[in-house]
């Protein structure tokens, strides 16, 4: 499935031996919360599911 494009500024610092390229949108806001949360930080799933329902974390794209 191809990338869609996006448009991003420019990349810094421009190097003439190796420029800079973006091969893919960022992440969206929340995509790696759950990851985080659990695999690094040792919360449970059901610890991460207390805090969405809370309000207090996102771990997807924003819905609208």
């Amino acid at each position: 499935m191809p990338e869609p494009d996006v448009a991003t500024p420019g990349i810094v610092p421009h190097l003439s031996s190796t420029p800079g390229a973006v091969h893919r949108p960022g992440p969206e806001p929340g995509e790696h919360t759950a990851t985080v949360l659990g695999k690094l930080l040792g919360l449970t799933d059901e610890r991460i599911a207390d805090l969405h329902q809370a309000g207090t974390i996102a771990t997807g794209p924003r819905a609208g």
